[in-house]
């Protein structure tokens, strides 16, 4: 029975203490709303409309006389034609000759080669009409090889004896030597050992055929 007044008492103390801290909650949420609301930014104001004074009018239209005297004027649309619609009658610039003679005188030339009315042949484009239409010099060459290479047949001579000779004159000019030499590339030092060689056979063939005659004629002589 005595505890009853104490635990009054308690339960009095602890409803004040809740209170307490719900006004102090209370207060300090309201302390940042209102801190909140004092630091934000007030939007910026529109500046006022200020009609245009009569200096900025007159050196706006003294800029504009400026540009209309400085730029050239504009040029007038042109109508869009093509050589569809041109008139029958009138000649379309682009097909009329140039007053060049030169320029003529080939657009003659190509349009009187080209006309179906004069057939013309291959004959007239050949080398030798070509040159004596326009008056030009004529060379006489000859471009196959001659020396040793080439053999008048008469007609008398056959095809063999033609081979006979011709054999004869490849080996006189030495053309079966020229064309095995200029088959492959030569180095220079291979080159200089050939010839040395050659020239050393060529003594050797000399000399010994010299002793060989010198030894039957002394033979010859009763030695």
């Amino acid at each position: 029975m005595e505890f009853r007044p104490i635990l009054r008492r308690l339960a009095g103390n602890g409803a004040r203490i809740r209170q307490f801290t719900t006004d102090t909650k209370l207060e300090a949420a309201a302390a940042a709303e209102a801190v909140r609301t004092t630091s934000s930014p007030s939007p910026p104001s529109k500046p006022a409309f200020r009609p245009p004074s009569a200096t900025q009018i007159r050196a706006d239209a003294l800029r504009l006389k400026m540009q209309k005297d400085i730029l050239p004027p504009r040029p007038a649309p042109f109508a869009r034609s093509s050589f569809l619609n041109t008139p029958r009658g009138q000649p379309n610039p682009s097909s009329v000759p140039s007053q060049n003679p030169i320029l003529s005188a080939l657009r003659a030339d190509m349009e009187k080669s080209t006309s179906k009315a004069q057939q013309t042949s291959h004959a007239q484009w050949k080398t030798t009409d070509f040159l004596k239409k326009y008056n030009m010099t004529t060379v006489e060459m000859r471009l196959r090889p001659q020396t040793g290479r080439t053999i008048p047949v008469q007609g008398m001579v056959d095809v063999a004896r033609a081979f006979k000779i011709l054999e004869g004159h490849c080996s006189r000019n030495k053309v079966r030597a020229d064309s095995r030499m200029q088959k492959y590339h030569e180095r220079p030092g291979l080159k200089r050992k050939r010839l040395k060689s050659e020239r050393w056979q060529a003594r050797f063939r000399q000399g010994f055929s010299a002793t060989i005659s010198r030894v039957m004629e002394l033979r010859g002589q009763g030695w």
